[in-house]
């Protein structure tokens, strides 16, 4: 599945919201420096979702490499996303 995910780089922590359907705002503390934000958002959704599931899903990052705008591919459904960010945030 594809989600819109709205990314906030240089965070002083790092933390997730639902925004809407398939649609997501993390924020990390990584900069926006030679792709750290990016490492840091993929980081951030494999542990959430590892954590609800036991699995680590494949993500990827398909358009807006260098945008705070970003569509992300991810193996899981947006209800195992959503948990994740719940569980993640709850914790």
């Amino acid at each position: 599945m594809k989600l819109l995910v709205r990314v906030q780089p240089n965070a002083s922590e790092e933390k997730a919201e639902v925004l809407g359907e398939n649609e997501l705002k993390i924020w990390v503390k990584a900069k926006p420096v030679e792709g750290e934000a990016n490492k840091t958002l993929i980081t951030f959704l494999k542990k959430a979702i590892k954590k609800k599931t036991g699995t680590s899903p494949q993500i990827s990052i398909v358009s807006g490499g260098k945008s705070k705008s970003k569509i992300v591919e991810i193996d899981c459904s947006w209800q195992t996303v959503k948990d994740a960010i719940s569980v993640r945030i709850n914790t």
